[in-house]
């Protein structure tokens, strides 16, 4: 028997490193073949070849782009008894093909890997995944990161055994459905009490059918298996009965009457009535819908797919679109006839009368309406699960601004005109220049410095490092001073130890350390860096040259310094580098700092008065110290928090067991320009009252590429959390529920979430929110962003304390109808409108970051967002993508619609 697999062509002797690992990813596409079972076991077992056991369409090796698996891999790493487990896969009735020693076994600790072979490829990957997923219920010695069926595996240093496979009898393969009896029987005997519910947990994460608690699952012309509550009592098919049918898994698993039919059907039998019958009794379903009515002419008209078929405008109509159509009509009063009057005019090649019996006959056997994913344009519609849904479902986000858009050069034009407008300006003031991440801000300021026709030298002030370093070679190092930053300095083996001292406010030590590894600088370049760092404001006295810089560097330089340059700043640095700064100190610390009397006795009081305050209360820092705080006393408090900075802070808040705290919300006193997709002028007035802020507005562009968004949930933090930890959830763990949402999207080659759940997404790049700034390796390439990025409550109030306004989560934070930028949603939010307002402009930042990875504006690719927060031109799918997609009620099967009209 020939199996189509991956096989590395590189024998390796021991694990491959990360290097050969990811190098074997890229090479092992190209390798896919057809082998015989010997050639595998051989290669893979004594040869020490890694090998894919599924096959992908086209170059990645992805569990979206699997296209057939017929081996099945299983590790087991902690349980050395390889003949108990050998007996368990034949109690099972699981024959191992072979079986091998992994690189990692040794006689002490012997670890391995069995393989099973499937009686016929499986084609469909959410039935490879739940062999998968049953076999991993079945052996819970087993390595728990084995059962993905994207899963590389390594070769191994012996074969234990091999057990040809017979192509004419089968003989060493299983087949699925003794795989699945076989499970029933694991499920009764393994938990009898909880029986009934596992195996309804089960069958409704697969959709699969029950009958008195039994797998509507049947092997074609079996006779009916005796049901009985608990243990099948049939004896497995042996695959030499079946081997003659030309199997080739017909397979139809609906929610409803579900069959996997194990064999390929002759002409005769498809066509026969009970073939039909069965196929079309998946399509009924328990409960109609209500038809609507009163559905004006332009309401439905609405329907992007029914006006181009009513209109005759466009392209025509495939005989899928328009049974999608039919099944819809069905529940609207009034536009059958117009269907059929759509069809003479338009379709003049349509029998009327086949599609007029055709409407009768699914009105009665209670057609559902099909869903709107089966359409051509469900991707860029505002719609829900169907037609009906659609037309009588409120609308989750609505916009009630303008979309006045330019083109993308008018644009940066305008751009360009407004930031030498701010450059020519002579007073102290804050110039806001809104532009769209993409349209060309950078290219702006560099022409800007290269064209050294301004009487004061160029500040430029960056988010990171990274970005800083990137810009530098943009622009050429003899055209920019670089005032580095910690993370730029060579401090082999000491990062970690001045880190501390830093995060523990002991600035005078991370500079006795820092001197030290300059001592041990030899190169020149090196050594200026330790020189500029630790010395910034020298330099920048006596510098006639542009400089640049990262936003925390400027921020910590005095006002005097700053004032030689003009200022650009790259990026919104109040949302990047200032409001979301919060500190955290343990109130053990503060406890331990008062009984050593430690600090002066203000001090001591403000520590006090903070240790009184109620849970989640806040309070300003009367007693601001600007400067930096005596080291002795740092020393002497013996704590790994950062005393200083806890005492510098400007707002407090008691939180569970320590004191969260907020820097200073402030800005240097001089004249700056600050360019960003994200600035908000009100936010920038709420916070710098005292300043003069000019807003510098700039017509936004329309986007090159699409941006879709999916808003029926909110997918935060918790809402994730909920999902995979509901008992009744079709998805319980992170990656079948990444693995759902990425289905509803076409070729994303990267994706962003929050932090914690950045692992489960299965995709080649993956980023998080908080990481985005300066991201450029993505432009033109198709991305997903799956969360709404709240921020914790305790910033939101900290920050609107810090600014005069007191109000408690507890009784405001709640679900409620919000707006901002023109878009009316409901999201939880706060009833204070100036607290509401900032907690928007944060998580309206953080967005605007993850969908300008694409570089939409000038590329022609393709941002999903999964997030009830609205993305600026943004085009909405109102429909319930955890649900409706999977419908089978809604989905379009061909074999039925060709089988009905032609």
């Amino acid at each position: 028997m020939k199996i189509k697999a991956t096989v590395d062509k590189y024998c390796y002797t021991s694990k491959p490193t990360d290097s050969d690992a990811k190098k074997m990813r890229m090479r092992l596409p190209q390798e896919e073949n057809y082998y015989d079972i010997k050639t595998i076991a051989d290669c893979v077992g004594e040869q020490g070849q890694a090998f894919l056991p599924a096959t992908f369409k086209g170059m990645a090796s992805k569990q979206e782009n699997f296209e057939q698996c017929q081996l099945f891999g299983i590790d087991f790493d902690e349980e050395p008894d390889y003949e108990k487990i050998k007996r368990k896969f034949a109690d099972y009735h699981l024959p191992i093909v072979f079986s091998y020693h992994t690189f990692s076994s040794t006689p002490e600790h012997p670890k391995y890997r069995i393989i099973l072979c499937h009686i016929v490829p499986i084609t469909e990957r959410w039935l490879a995944d739940m062999i998968l997923k049953m076999l991993k219920k079945m052996f819970p010695e087993a390595d728990s990161h084995c059962f993905e069926t994207a899963r590389l595996f390594y070769g191994g240093k012996g074969l234990i055994d091999f057990n040809d496979v017979v192509a004419e009898t089968g003989e060493n393969t299983f087949n699925v459905y003794n795989l699945v009896m076989q499970f029933e029987k694991f499920l009764y005997t393994n938990d009898k009490k909880n029986f009934s519910r596992n195996i309804r947990v089960f069958a409704h994460k697969y959709q699969i059918g029950l009958s008195n608690n039994r797998f509507n699952i049947f092997l074609y012309k079996n006779p009916a298996h005796p049901h009985k509550e608990g243990v099948p009592i049939h004896p497995p098919i042996k695959n030499e009965e079946i081997i003659g049918s030309n199997i080739k898994y017909k397979l139809d698993i609906p929610i409803i009457s579900s069959k996997i039919i194990f064999y390929e059907p002759n002409e005769e039998e498809e066509k026969s009535e009970k073939y039909v019958c069965a196929i079309v009794q998946a399509k009924v379903g328990k409960s109609r819908p209500k038809r609507l009515e009163k559905v004006s002419y332009e309401k439905m008209c609405s329907c992007r797919l029914w006006k181009e078929f009513v209109s005759g405008d466009g392209n025509i109509l495939s005989h899928r679109d328009k049974f999608l159509l039919a099944t819809n009509i069905l529940y609207i009063v009034g536009f059958e006839k117009d269907f059929l009057d759509a069809l003479k005019r338009n379709y003049p090649d349509s029998d009327r009368n086949k599609w007029r019996y055709n409407l009768n006959w699914m009105r009665d056997r209670e057609y559902k309406p099909a869903s709107c994913s089966n359409c051509k344009y469900c991707n860029s519609c505002n719609h829900r699960s169907n037609i009906v849904e659609t037309l009588k479902g409120k609308k989750l986000i609505t916009f009630n601004g303008n979309h006045d858009f330019v083109s993308v050069d008018e644009s940066f034009k305008q751009i360009s005109y407004e930031l030498k407008e701010a450059l020519k300006s002579k007073k102290d003031q804050i110039h806001l220049i809104s532009g769209q991440t993409g349209i060309g801000k950078t290219s702006l300021y560099i022409d800007a410095i290269n064209s050294r026709k301004y009487k004061k030298p160029l500040l430029i002030a960056v988010p990171t490092s990274d970005l800083k370093s990137e810009l530098i070679q943009r622009i050429g190092k003899e055209n920019i001073f670089d005032i580095p930053s910690f993370d730029d300095l060579p401090l082999i083996g000491r990062r970690f130890d001045i880190q501390q001292y830093y995060n523990q406010g002991d600035f005078e030590k991370a500079r006795q350390c820092i001197i030290e590894c300059a001592r041990d600088v030899c190169e020149p370049e090196e050594l200026n860096k330790f020189r500029v760092y630790l010395n910034p404001q020298i330099y920048l006295e006596q510098t006639s040259s542009c400089v640049i810089m990262t936003h925390a560097r400027l921020l910590s330089l005095p006002d005097k310094i700053l004032k030689r340059f003009e200022i650009i700043i790259d990026e919104d640095i109040l949302y990047n580098s200032i409001l979301v700064r919060v500190g955290s100190i343990k109130i053990s610390t503060l406890k331990k700092i008062l009984e050593k009397n430690y600090l002066s006795y203000a001090k001591r009081e403000m520590i006090q008065d903070l240790l009184a305050l109620k849970e989640k209360k806040c309070c300003i820092n009367r007693d601001y110290i600007p400067n930096e705080i005596d080291t002795r006393i740092i020393k002497r408090c013996k704590t790994n928090d950062n005393i200083a900075e806890f005492l510098k802070a400007g707002c407090y808040m008691k939180l569970d067991d320590c004191i969260k705290y907020l820097p200073p919300i402030k800005l240097p006193k001089c004249k700056m320009i600050i360019l960003s997709a994200t600035l908000d002028q009100t936010i920038y007035e709420i916070f710098f009252p005292t300043r003069n802020i000019i807003y510098h507005e700039v017509k936004q562009a329309a986007y090159t590429g699409n941006l879709i968004q999916y808003p029926a949930y909110s997918m935060s933090r918790t809402a994730i959390k909920n999902i995979v930890l509901d008992e009744n959830s079709d998805y319980p763990t992170l990656s079948m529920l990444f693995e759902k949402i990425i289905s509803h999207t076409n070729n994303v080659v990267y994706g962003i979430t929050f932090k914690r759940y950045e692992e489960a997404l299965p995709l080649g790049y993956t980023l998080h929110f908080g990481n985005l700034t300066g991201t450029d390796y993505l432009s033109g390439k198709n991305g997903i962003i799956i969360g709404t990025p709240h921020f914790p409550t305790y910033l939101y109030e900290l920050i609107a304390y810090s600014v005069g306004i007191s109000e408690k989560s507890k009784n405001s934070y709640k679900n409620r109808q919000v707006s901002y930028k023109g878009y009316d949603f409901i999201m939880m939010s706060y009833k204070n409108k100036i607290l509401q307002k900032i907690q928007l402009y944060l998580i309206s930042s953080e967005l605007e970051q993850a969908v300008g990875r694409s570089r939409l504006l000038r590329t022609n690719s393709t941002v999903y967002v999964f997030s009830n927060f609205p993305c600026n031109q943004a085009t909405f799918c109102n429909i319930d993508y955890l649900k409706d997609a999977d419908d089978p009620e809604g989905n379009i099967d061909n074999y039925l619609i060709n089988t009905m009209f032609f």
